[in-house]
């Protein structure tokens, strides 16, 4: 066959030596494709039918060989929202009702003099559905926020319930009694 013909003859480097394996001018996947495409040449001049790998582009005249078929992949269905979602992160919505989405900061706060890190106001857009929402508070972690209630009030009709303020909860009191006495009785 005319294919084994040319590997041995790539592996025949002139001399009458065998090439080391990892020496070959052309890569073991071009190797292949070239071995695969003469086999398939010479299936065609035996009159068998190949199939093609590669779509037809549609025109004028009959096609002598079977086109690829892709099937559409049927639209997804809305997802609906959590039934707790009013309670739930408004980022954690947004990500759950449209994946696979960017927060971009859209300002960078000026540096502080003394410790050249930036105070805020920080500002954030996120694009859903060819629309920038944008969030803007004193960190990036609540700008993001603000940006994804913007989003969600918007798109979904969605009012988030205010987050109940975090009560500090007091350390308990050390204990009045030493754990060892001056004489070493415990």
């Amino acid at each position: 066959m005319v294919v084994f013909f040319f590997v041995i003859c790539l592996a025949d480097m002139g001399n009458g030596e065998q090439s080391p394996p990892n020496s070959h001018a052309l890569p073991m996947i071009q190797l292949a494709s070239f071995a695969l495409h003469k086999l398939f040449a010479e299936w065609e001049c035996g009159g068998h039918k190949v199939p093609s790998l590669r779509p037809v582009p549609p025109g004028p005249g009959p096609v002598s060989e079977p086109e690829l078929i892709v099937k559409a992949k049927p639209p997804k269905k809305p997802k609906e929202l959590p039934a707790n979602a009013r309670h739930m992160h408004p980022c954690m919505v947004l990500t759950h009702m449209r994946p696979q989405l960017a927060y971009r900061e859209l300002n960078e706060p000026p540096a502080t003099a003394g410790t050249g890190a930036p105070v805020g106001p920080f500002t954030v857009g996120v694009d859903v559905d060819g629309a920038t929402y944008i969030g803007t508070a004193s960190s990036k972690k609540e700008a993001r926020k603000e940006a994804a209630r913007a989003a969600c009030l918007a798109l979904f009709d969605l009012q988030f319930e205010p987050s109940p303020p975090v009560a500090a909860v007091p350390a308990p009191a050390p204990e009045a009694t030493p754990m060892f006495t001056p004489d070493g009785s415990t």
